[in-house]
Protein backbone atom coordinates (compact mmCIF):
# COMPACT_ATOMS: atom_id res chain seq x y z
CA UNK A 1 0.00 0.00 0.00
CA UNK A 2 0.75 3.42 -0.56
CA UNK A 3 0.14 6.72 -0.17
CA UNK A 4 -2.16 6.85 -3.24
CA UNK A 5 -4.81 5.48 -0.68
CA UNK A 6 -5.01 8.02 1.46
CA UNK A 7 -5.25 10.92 -1.76
CA UNK A 8 -8.14 8.51 -2.59
CA UNK A 9 -9.64 9.06 0.53
CA UNK A 10 -9.86 12.26 0.47
CA UNK A 11 -10.79 12.42 -3.11
CA UNK A 12 -14.09 10.57 -2.46
CA UNK A 13 -14.35 13.05 0.86
CA UNK A 14 -14.58 15.99 -1.65
CA UNK A 15 -16.85 13.56 -4.11
CA UNK A 16 -19.49 13.30 -1.08
CA UNK A 17 -19.03 16.94 0.08
CA UNK A 18 -20.04 18.48 -3.27
CA UNK A 19 -21.14 15.74 -5.54
CA UNK A 20 -17.95 16.29 -8.63
CA UNK A 21 -16.80 13.17 -10.56
CA UNK A 22 -14.09 11.45 -9.39
CA UNK A 23 -11.80 13.67 -11.44
CA UNK A 24 -12.64 17.37 -11.06
CA UNK A 25 -12.58 16.21 -7.23
CA UNK A 26 -9.03 15.11 -7.98
CA UNK A 27 -7.87 17.96 -9.94
CA UNK A 28 -9.15 20.17 -6.64
CA UNK A 29 -8.28 18.38 -4.33
CA UNK A 30 -4.62 18.21 -6.29
CA UNK A 31 -4.67 21.73 -6.67
CA UNK A 32 -5.51 23.24 -3.37
CA UNK A 33 -2.81 20.11 -1.60
CA UNK A 34 -0.38 21.68 -3.89
CA UNK A 35 -1.38 25.57 -3.64
CA UNK A 36 -0.39 25.81 -0.14
CA UNK A 37 2.00 28.37 1.42
CA UNK A 38 3.06 29.76 4.85
CA UNK A 39 1.97 33.01 5.16
CA UNK A 40 2.88 34.53 8.73
CA UNK A 41 -0.24 36.54 10.12
CA UNK A 42 0.55 36.53 14.18
CA UNK A 43 4.08 36.35 15.88
CA UNK A 44 3.46 36.94 19.76
CA UNK A 45 5.35 36.32 22.94
CA UNK A 46 2.45 34.54 25.24
CA UNK A 47 4.60 32.68 27.60
CA UNK A 48 7.75 33.88 29.66
CA UNK A 49 8.80 30.49 29.67
CA UNK A 50 7.99 27.61 26.94
CA UNK A 51 4.53 27.20 25.74
CA UNK A 52 3.66 23.85 25.74
CA UNK A 53 0.33 23.49 23.56
CA UNK A 54 -2.20 26.15 21.45
CA UNK A 55 -5.25 24.59 20.59
CA UNK A 56 -8.44 26.68 18.59
CA UNK A 57 -11.68 27.11 20.11
CA UNK A 58 -13.86 24.90 18.12
CA UNK A 59 -15.65 28.45 16.18
CA UNK A 60 -12.00 28.86 15.35
CA UNK A 61 -12.74 32.48 16.98
CA UNK A 62 -9.91 31.70 19.91
CA UNK A 63 -7.20 30.05 20.64
CA UNK A 64 -5.80 28.76 23.89
CA UNK A 65 -2.20 28.39 24.92
CA UNK A 66 -0.75 26.33 27.73
CA UNK A 67 2.44 27.63 29.74
CA UNK A 68 5.53 26.09 31.39
CA UNK A 69 4.67 27.87 34.52
CA UNK A 70 1.09 27.09 34.68
CA UNK A 71 -1.11 29.26 32.81
CA UNK A 72 -3.75 28.64 30.51
CA UNK A 73 -3.88 31.86 28.09
CA UNK A 74 -6.78 32.48 25.65
CA UNK A 75 -6.26 34.88 22.60
CA UNK A 76 -8.42 35.76 19.68
CA UNK A 77 -7.74 34.89 16.62
CA UNK A 78 -8.92 38.80 15.00
CA UNK A 79 -6.66 40.44 16.23
CA UNK A 80 -4.76 37.92 18.68
CA UNK A 81 -5.35 39.91 21.93
CA UNK A 82 -5.82 37.90 25.21
CA UNK A 83 -9.27 37.84 26.05
CA UNK A 84 -8.62 35.80 29.14
CA UNK A 85 -6.94 32.95 31.02
CA UNK A 86 -7.84 29.99 33.29
CA UNK A 87 -6.16 30.42 36.52
CA UNK A 88 -5.79 27.69 38.89
CA UNK A 89 -2.67 25.19 37.50
CA UNK A 90 0.37 25.47 39.69
CA UNK A 91 2.96 23.40 37.02
CA UNK A 92 3.12 23.53 33.21
CA UNK A 93 -0.32 22.93 31.35
CA UNK A 94 0.07 19.86 28.56
CA UNK A 95 -2.87 19.82 26.50
CA UNK A 96 -6.51 20.99 26.31
CA UNK A 97 -10.21 19.14 25.51
CA UNK A 98 -12.01 21.70 23.73
CA UNK A 99 -16.05 21.79 23.85
CA UNK A 100 -18.53 24.16 22.88
CA UNK A 101 -18.27 25.58 25.87
CA UNK A 102 -16.42 23.57 28.53
CA UNK A 103 -12.56 22.88 28.52
CA UNK A 104 -10.72 19.85 29.93
CA UNK A 105 -7.05 20.71 31.14
CA UNK A 106 -4.05 18.33 31.99
CA UNK A 107 -1.19 19.41 34.11
CA UNK A 108 1.92 18.32 35.52
CA UNK A 109 0.64 19.40 38.51
CA UNK A 110 -0.97 16.16 38.88
CA UNK A 111 -4.59 17.61 38.42
CA UNK A 112 -7.70 17.04 35.83
CA UNK A 113 -9.25 20.50 35.67
CA UNK A 114 -12.99 21.34 33.98
CA UNK A 115 -13.37 24.89 33.09
CA UNK A 116 -16.44 27.22 32.14
CA UNK A 117 -14.66 28.28 28.58
CA UNK A 118 -17.71 31.79 28.10
CA UNK A 119 -16.94 32.45 32.17
CA UNK A 120 -13.18 31.87 32.28
CA UNK A 121 -13.79 29.74 35.40
CA UNK A 122 -13.22 26.43 36.76
CA UNK A 123 -16.04 24.46 37.31
CA UNK A 124 -14.09 21.82 39.14
CA UNK A 125 -11.34 19.51 39.88
CA UNK A 126 -11.62 16.01 38.18
CA UNK A 127 -8.60 14.55 39.53
CA UNK A 128 -5.34 14.70 41.25
CA UNK A 129 -3.50 11.86 40.27
CA UNK A 130 -0.08 10.16 41.52
CA UNK A 131 2.44 11.89 38.51
CA UNK A 132 1.85 14.50 36.15
CA UNK A 133 -0.84 14.32 33.30
CA UNK A 134 0.74 14.53 29.89
CA UNK A 135 -2.40 13.92 27.39
CA UNK A 136 -6.07 14.91 26.67
CA UNK A 137 -7.96 14.60 23.95
CA UNK A 138 -12.06 15.06 22.63
CA UNK A 139 -14.31 12.47 22.57
CA UNK A 140 -15.57 11.42 19.95
CA UNK A 141 -19.32 12.50 21.33
CA UNK A 142 -17.87 16.11 21.88
CA UNK A 143 -18.94 15.94 25.79
CA UNK A 144 -16.20 14.15 27.40
CA UNK A 145 -12.95 13.56 27.03
CA UNK A 146 -9.49 11.19 28.12
CA UNK A 147 -6.66 12.26 29.67
CA UNK A 148 -3.42 10.00 30.40
CA UNK A 149 -0.54 9.90 33.03
CA UNK A 150 2.96 9.11 34.07
CA UNK A 151 1.09 6.12 35.74
CA UNK A 152 0.05 4.48 32.75
CA UNK A 153 -3.95 5.58 33.19
CA UNK A 154 -6.23 6.12 31.16
CA UNK A 155 -9.27 7.98 32.02
CA UNK A 156 -12.73 9.20 30.35
CA UNK A 157 -14.50 12.40 31.99
CA UNK A 158 -17.67 13.85 30.69
CA UNK A 159 -17.85 17.83 30.92
CA UNK A 160 -20.40 17.20 33.75
CA UNK A 161 -17.80 15.69 36.01
CA UNK A 162 -18.29 12.27 35.62
CA UNK A 163 -15.75 9.29 35.45
CA UNK A 164 -16.91 6.72 32.97
CA UNK A 165 -13.68 4.73 32.51
CA UNK A 166 -10.71 3.67 34.03
CA UNK A 167 -7.54 1.84 33.44
CA UNK A 168 -3.80 1.21 33.19
CA UNK A 169 -2.77 0.18 30.00
CA UNK A 170 0.97 -0.33 30.64
CA UNK A 171 4.22 2.68 31.43
CA UNK A 172 4.18 6.21 31.63
CA UNK A 173 1.39 7.36 29.11
CA UNK A 174 3.11 10.17 26.51
CA UNK A 175 0.30 10.67 24.17
CA UNK A 176 -3.45 9.71 23.17
CA UNK A 177 -5.77 10.33 20.49
CA UNK A 178 -9.46 9.82 20.26
CA UNK A 179 -11.00 8.59 16.88
CA UNK A 180 -13.60 10.88 15.66
CA UNK A 181 -16.39 8.29 15.63
CA UNK A 182 -15.51 5.75 17.05
CA UNK A 183 -14.58 4.66 20.57
CA UNK A 184 -10.97 3.69 20.02
CA UNK A 185 -8.14 5.68 21.53
CA UNK A 186 -4.82 5.55 20.45
CA UNK A 187 -1.95 5.37 23.19
CA UNK A 188 1.63 6.47 23.01
CA UNK A 189 3.47 4.26 25.80
CA UNK A 190 6.80 4.85 26.72
CA UNK A 191 8.87 2.07 25.60
CA UNK A 192 6.13 -0.04 23.82
CA UNK A 193 4.82 0.01 20.47
CA UNK A 194 1.66 1.88 20.10
CA UNK A 195 -1.88 0.82 21.59
CA UNK A 196 -5.03 0.96 19.78
CA UNK A 197 -7.69 0.62 22.98
CA UNK A 198 -11.29 0.63 22.63
CA UNK A 199 -13.49 2.65 24.87
CA UNK A 200 -15.74 -0.18 25.87
CA UNK A 201 -13.26 -2.88 27.09
CA UNK A 202 -9.93 -4.39 25.13
CA UNK A 203 -7.43 -3.85 22.80
CA UNK A 204 -8.60 -3.33 19.22
CA UNK A 205 -4.31 -3.61 17.96
CA UNK A 206 -1.06 -2.92 18.68
CA UNK A 207 1.41 -1.14 16.25
CA UNK A 208 5.21 -0.71 15.87
CA UNK A 209 5.08 3.21 15.68
CA UNK A 210 8.86 4.09 16.30
CA UNK A 211 12.29 2.90 17.36
CA UNK A 212 11.76 4.99 20.73
CA UNK A 213 8.70 6.54 22.51
CA UNK A 214 5.90 7.84 20.36
CA UNK A 215 5.45 11.65 20.96
CA UNK A 216 2.31 12.04 19.18
CA UNK A 217 -0.33 10.64 17.68
CA UNK A 218 -3.75 12.12 15.69
CA UNK A 219 -6.99 10.20 13.17
CA UNK A 220 -7.68 11.75 10.13
CA UNK A 221 -11.02 13.76 10.46
CA UNK A 222 -12.93 10.54 8.86
CA UNK A 223 -11.22 8.15 11.08
CA UNK A 224 -9.73 6.32 8.27
CA UNK A 225 -5.98 7.02 8.70
CA UNK A 226 -4.35 6.71 12.63
CA UNK A 227 -0.81 9.20 12.38
CA UNK A 228 2.15 8.63 14.89
CA UNK A 229 5.22 10.22 15.80
CA UNK A 230 8.37 8.56 17.48
CA UNK A 231 10.91 10.68 19.58
CA UNK A 232 13.74 9.69 16.62
CA UNK A 233 11.78 11.86 13.86
CA UNK A 234 9.85 8.79 11.83
CA UNK A 235 6.34 9.68 11.02
CA UNK A 236 3.84 6.74 10.10
CA UNK A 237 0.60 7.13 8.72
CA UNK A 238 -1.86 3.81 9.30
CA UNK A 239 -4.74 3.07 7.36
CA UNK A 240 -7.62 2.26 9.94
CA UNK A 241 -9.48 -0.30 7.74
CA UNK A 242 -6.74 -2.67 7.81
CA UNK A 243 -4.16 -1.30 9.59
CA UNK A 244 -1.65 -1.77 6.87
CA UNK A 245 0.87 1.05 6.83
CA UNK A 246 -0.22 3.72 4.30
CA UNK A 247 3.03 5.78 4.23
CA UNK A 248 6.36 6.60 6.15
CA UNK A 249 8.12 9.85 7.06
CA UNK A 250 11.36 10.79 8.38
CA UNK A 251 11.38 14.19 10.08
CA UNK A 252 15.06 15.65 10.62
CA UNK A 253 15.14 16.28 13.82
CA UNK A 254 14.45 14.15 16.80
CA UNK A 255 12.65 14.49 20.43
CA UNK A 256 9.19 16.48 20.24
CA UNK A 257 7.74 16.04 16.85
CA UNK A 258 4.40 17.81 16.85
CA UNK A 259 1.68 16.63 14.37
CA UNK A 260 -1.62 18.09 13.35
CA UNK A 261 -3.78 16.80 10.29
CA UNK A 262 -5.92 19.41 8.23
CA UNK A 263 -9.49 18.12 8.26
CA UNK A 264 -10.38 19.98 5.35
CA UNK A 265 -7.05 19.05 2.99
CA UNK A 266 -5.55 16.20 4.93
CA UNK A 267 -2.69 17.86 4.72
CA UNK A 268 -0.07 16.41 7.61
CA UNK A 269 2.08 19.33 9.59
CA UNK A 270 4.81 17.99 11.49
CA UNK A 271 7.45 19.75 13.54
CA UNK A 272 10.57 19.69 14.30
CA UNK A 273 13.80 21.44 15.31
CA UNK A 274 13.45 25.10 14.42
CA UNK A 275 10.93 23.78 11.38
CA UNK A 276 7.70 23.39 10.52
CA UNK A 277 6.75 21.36 7.21
CA UNK A 278 3.99 20.31 5.31
CA UNK A 279 3.18 17.09 3.31
CA UNK A 280 0.27 16.37 0.63
CA UNK A 281 -1.05 12.84 0.79
CA UNK A 282 0.73 12.03 -2.59
CA UNK A 283 4.53 13.53 -1.81
CA UNK A 284 7.39 12.14 -0.14
CA UNK A 285 8.72 15.73 0.81
CA UNK A 286 7.32 18.50 2.73
CA UNK A 287 5.35 20.44 -0.12
CA UNK A 288 6.83 23.86 2.22
CA UNK A 289 8.34 24.65 4.83
CA UNK A 290 9.12 27.29 7.64
CA UNK A 291 12.58 27.88 9.25
CA UNK A 292 14.09 29.57 12.04
CA UNK A 293 12.06 28.84 14.40
CA UNK A 294 13.06 27.78 18.19
CA UNK A 295 14.98 24.19 18.59
CA UNK A 296 11.79 23.44 20.74
CA UNK A 297 8.72 23.00 18.18
CA UNK A 298 6.37 21.41 20.88
CA UNK A 299 2.18 21.83 19.30
CA UNK A 300 0.93 22.21 16.48
CA UNK A 301 -2.86 23.08 15.82
CA UNK A 302 -5.05 23.68 12.60
CA UNK A 303 -8.23 25.99 12.62
CA UNK A 304 -11.33 24.33 12.20
CA UNK A 305 -11.43 25.30 8.54
CA UNK A 306 -7.57 24.40 7.71
CA UNK A 307 -7.39 28.41 6.96
CA UNK A 308 -4.51 28.26 9.20
CA UNK A 309 -1.79 26.85 11.37
CA UNK A 310 -1.07 27.60 14.66
CA UNK A 311 2.61 26.78 16.41
CA UNK A 312 3.93 27.32 20.03
CA UNK A 313 7.77 26.35 21.35
CA UNK A 314 10.22 26.60 23.67
CA UNK A 315 10.72 30.65 23.20
CA UNK A 316 7.14 31.15 24.67
CA UNK A 317 6.09 32.81 21.39
CA UNK A 318 2.93 31.77 18.93
CA UNK A 319 2.91 31.76 15.87
CA UNK A 320 0.26 31.84 13.03
CA UNK A 321 0.58 31.16 9.32
CA UNK A 322 -2.54 31.75 6.71
CA UNK A 323 -2.67 28.67 4.34
CA UNK A 324 -5.04 30.20 1.98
Amino acid sequence: MTQQKHLKALIRARQERTGESYSIARKQVLDRLRGVEFTLVADFKAHERHANQVRFTKDGTELLSGGFSGEAKIWSTTDWRQTGELVGHSQSVNGFAVGQTRVITVSSDKTVRLWDLPKRTEVMTLDRAGKQIVAVDLDASGVAAWTGDFDGRIRRWTFEGEKTFDARVGGPIAAIAAHPSQSWLAVGIVGQDLLVIDGGGGTVTELAASSEATVSVCWAKDGGFLVAAGADGSVVVWSTDDWEVARKINAPGRGMVPIAVDSVTGLLAIGWEHHVGLWSPEADEPSTTVDGLPKGVYSLDFAPDGSRLAQCGADGRIRVWSLR
